[in-house]
């Protein structure tokens, strides 16, 4: 305190010019709105740690060590039934005279076919990639195979073709009421799983299954 009174006595005459006037008044100047920004509750701080943090009269809090879901594609399946029929192969032992090859309770041989379009949809705005497709329960003759290494588009889909064969010794009549099933044995409980992957390599999949007679689709 002595050394500050002291210094003020030596520079009197410079304090109470204009310069040291000029001087003093910017120093109470800058004080003073330093003490209204506080007041009018404007704060800027910096804080360390995980997350960014702005504050002002709200708080935004951006927190970069979540992590966010992956996007997945959305793959859908749907079996349609595209024709079916019978080849009488020959006549069966089983007829008891000549005469009942003649009538609809002759017994023959049969070969009885299903065909069906197996469609895959890409139902999202991002490509699947990888995609494949693997029968767990279900019988199908043939199916076409899927190329893994050509991606699915969005909104697009892919058609393949499957087959179910089936020989049947019978009366036609009987043949044909089982081609009226649309899901006949091979495939009235079916399940399918197709996998696929983003274009971050996570892998996704999709359950198809027949059920009560419905097609149902469920993503896992």
């Amino acid at each position: 305190m002595e050394n500050l009174i002291n210094w003020i006595s030596s520079n009197k005459n410079w304090i109470f010019e204009g310069v040291g006037v000029a001087a003093i008044t910017g120093i109470i100047a800058f004080f003073w709105n330093k003490k209204k920004s506080n007041q009018d509750g404007t704060y800027s701080n910096t804080i360390t740690g995980d997350g960014n943090y702005q504050a002002g009269r709200d708080i935004n809090i951006t927190n970069t060590s979540e992590k966010k879901s992956p996007i997945r594609p959305r793959i859908e399946i749907e079996l349609l039934i595209d024709g079916s029929g019978q080849q009488n192969r020959w006549i069966s032992s089983k007829n008891s005279t000549e005469t009942a090859t003649f009538t609809t309770e002759a017994i023959y041989h049969f070969e009885l076919y299903w065909e069906y379009k197996l469609i895959i949809r890409n139902n999202s705005n991002v490509p699947a990639y990888g995609l494949s497709l693997n029968i767990k329960n279900g019988k199908f003759n043939y199916v076409d195979k899927i190329n893994s290494l050509e991606p699915l588009l969005p909104n697009t889909k892919i058609e393949l073709n499957a087959r179910i064969e089936r020989n049947f010794e019978g009366k036609g009549y009987e043949s044909q009421n089982i081609l009226s099933q649309p899901y006949p044995d091979e495939i009235k409980d079916l399940l399918m799983i197709a996998e696929y992957m983003n274009e971050d390599r996570n892998v996704f999949s999709t359950e198809f299954k027949i059920e009560n007679g419905s097609q149902l689709n469920k993503t896992i």
